[in-house]
């Protein structure tokens, strides 16, 4: 997404893309030059004595395939080649072609988080301000998501930002804590922001942005197409599943509905989709109308056991609910 706030932009696989190209981070890091479509030793081994790895153009995008290993983005190649994380791999591309994208992740550019670090309006009878101040995530920040299978680099493929304050028409409205701390969901197609405090025990206070029914929840971090997309609850549910390989979004609530356009667009993209939503009786009633409307099939985890997948998984934990969605079929 190109997140900026007074000229700052801050590290993320789009910003880095608004910057240089794919193939410039290919012919950047491959140690030979390559024509697209032709095959090469490949990098990546040490026993690809027959030319087997090359780079292809798929839908716009390039991509590289060794027929011995992997394949996948110039990000994943790079990632492969250097041994590195998503997060560090971002950090490498950022510092070798000095992009100067600042990260709210770690401590990899020494660089202060500014004080207003993003300013939205929302529009309605009034139209309000609504500003935050991000922070650098900390062990215990880490430590909530990983509960729910969310990694550091799921975090980042997402534009999750820590947040110190929110502020409201230029007042503080909210401010992180410990015990009650502040998340960012940052949407690249709309450039809005929903700001999310997971612990608030008021559930009228957990959420306050300026986001509306076009920012769909893990629709940029979409492939081109596949086999499989899960329509779910929330962006924690969307995370936790891409912990095990699943690919999902979420709409800004049961209660939403996408347009007869935005379902034709998904359909056209993925062979099937499914529906799974909360066990409960609100969750049920929604996911009866979506499937219905839409002709789709869906999933719930039986009463009785946690409602949706991020809590399954933090009761039962990664295999069970690996486990779970074979028995469903999903896997």
């Amino acid at each position: 997404m190109n997140f900026k706030t007074d000229n700052i932009e801050y590290l993320t696989k789009d910003n880095i893309l608004d910057k240089i190209t794919e193939e410039d981070i290919f012919r950047k890091y491959l140690p030979f030059t390559f024509e697209v479509n032709r095959l090469y030793n490949s990098p990546l081994r040490n026993d690809d004595d027959t030319p087997s790895f090359g780079i292809y153009n798929k839908f716009g995008t390039l991509k590289y395939k060794d027929f011995g290993g992997s394949q996948g983005s110039c990000f994943d190649f790079v990632m492969n080649y250097f041994n590195l994380s998503f997060g560090d791999c971002l950090s490498k591309i950022n510092q070798d072609f000095n992009l100067n994208l600042i990260t709210g992740y770690g401590n990899t550019n020494n660089i202060s988080i500014p004080k207003i670090s993003v300013r939205q309006e929302k529009s309605t009878k009034t139209t309000k301000l609504l500003q935050t101040v991000l922070r650098k995530f900390q062990k215990e920040d880490y430590e909530y998501w990983k509960e729910y299978g969310v990694t550091k680099e799921i975090l980042i493929e997402y534009n999750i930002y820590a947040i110190k304050e929110v502020y409201l028409n230029k007042q503080l409205y909210w401010y992180n804590t410990k015990t009650n701390p502040i998340y960012g969901y940052y949407f690249h197609k709309t450039k809005k922001i929903k700001c999310y405090r997971p612990l608030e025990l008021n559930k009228k206070n957990k959420w306050l942005g300026n986001v509306t029914s076009e920012d769909i929840q893990g629709y940029d971090q979409l492939p081109k197409e596949g086999d499989l997309l899960i329509i779910t609850k929330a962006m924690k549910d969307v995370m936790c599943l891409k912990s095990i390989e699943l690919i999902s979004i979420a709409p800004q609530g049961e209660d939403h509905y996408f347009s007869e356009e935005v379902m034709n667009e998904l359909k056209s993209r993925f062979k099937h989709i499914i529906c799974w939503y909360d066990n409960d009786k609100p969750g049920v009633n929604a996911s009866i109308k979506l499937t219905t409307m839409y002709n789709l099939d869906y999933v719930n985890i039986p009463k009785g056991l946690p409602k949706d997948p991020s809590d399954y998984y933090k009761e039962f934990g990664k295999d069970k609910l690996i486990e779970f969605c074979k028995l469903k079929q999903l896997m």
